[in-house]
């Protein structure tokens, strides 16, 4: 019986970071377009930096809670010390699942900077993007498995900023 009791928890809990992962991905996808129709931020700054600055952030605002954690009464601690985590970790703990957007924002404009040839710039243009998508499907396919099939709650991301997630009593 107890058995039933913790997987009926864990898959509660794995319901739960999915939909709050909806939720933050919306949030900071429609905060980052609201942030850009700002004249002089959208001069110098693209919607999608915007997106990966908060997304990089988003599980270390409301004390580990973010916003669609908050909502649905989970949060991020620390699992050395099961204190709130930092901002560091919840760049870390996020810094997996977006990586390949950070390349393709931040580093490839450094490279146009180098590369006069539009055919060059092209051809890594394209590279950056299929490399980034495969990337991308191998962890969304590794840490979706690791999550949801295995009853390890912890994703790489968790594992590489030594955070874990909790249920907790407190919403908004």
């Amino acid at each position: 019986m107890e058995d039933n009791n913790l997987t009926s928890e864990s898959q509660s809990l794995k319901s739960k970071r999915l939909v709050a992962l909806i939720i933050d991905l919306t949030v900071c996808f429609l905060a980052s377009l609201v942030i850009t129709v700002i004249p002089i931020v959208n001069h110098y700054i693209s919607w999608a930096v915007v997106f990966l600055i908060l997304f990089l952030i988003k599980d270390a605002l409301f004390d580990g809670r973010g916003i669609g954690k908050n909502i649905l009464g989970i949060k991020l601690i620390d699992s050395e010390n099961t204190t709130v985590i930092s901002y560091k970790q919840s760049i870390i703990r996020n810094l997996v699942l977006v990586l390949p957007l950070l390349v393709y924002n931040l580093v490839l404009p450094i490279i146009a900077l180098f590369v006069k040839s539009a055919s060059v710039l092209d051809l890594i243009n394209n590279i950056i993007i299929w490399v980034g998508a495969l990337y991308f499907a191998i962890i969304l396919l590794s840490e979706g498995y690791k999550v949801f099939i295995l009853n390890d709650t912890l994703r790489l991301g968790d594992q590489m900023a030594k955070t874990n997630i909790i249920e907790t009593d407190y919403k908004t």
